[in-house]
């Protein structure tokens, strides 16, 4: 699985997304009952790849436990860095190497795509070129829910 994230978690101090992955490599951290620890970050200019660790935990007895019969799952978590707080990237270069690296990783493990952001921000002044990208590595089929 790999989730593409199209934005900072922070634009001119405010808060737009929650971190959902711990911000050190070799760190745990439990959101709910998922525990989530970061097995590699390789930071470029425009974007950062995070390999995420999830598995699911067990309440026993009032207590988070691990589940053996859960396997760990890693997805890939593509975070492009380049985009400004207001406007669009002013070339369309770093956006595309991004695309581009991200399609790749995914046809090793041809799982899902997730791509999360604004929904303004990805119909408005992504999305045909996402859209574009996903056709060209071979998705049949897409569909965007405002949920």
């Amino acid at each position: 699985m790999t989730f593409l994230m199209m934005r900072h978690d922070k634009c001119s101090l405010q808060q737009k997304c929650d971190q959902y992955w711990p911000p050190n490599k070799g760190l745990l951290a439990i959101y709910g009952r998922i525990q989530v620890s970061m097995v590699c970050l390789d930071a470029q200019d425009a974007f950062t790849l995070r390999v995420l660790r999830l598995k699911l935990l067990r309440v026993e007895n009032e207590k988070l436990v691990d589940d053996e019969d859960c396997p760990e799952r890693d997805v890939l978590h593509f975070h492009y860095t380049a985009w400004p707080d207001h406007g669009t990237p002013e070339t369309a270069g770093q956006l595309l190497a991004f695309i581009q690296k991200s399609s790749q990783s995914n046809r090793d493990t041809d799982g899902p795509i997730v791509v999360h952001c604004r929904w303004v921000f990805l119909i408005e002044k992504k999305g045909n070129l996402l859209l574009m990208g996903f056709e060209n590595s071979g998705a049949s089929n897409a569909s965007l829910d405002r949920r």
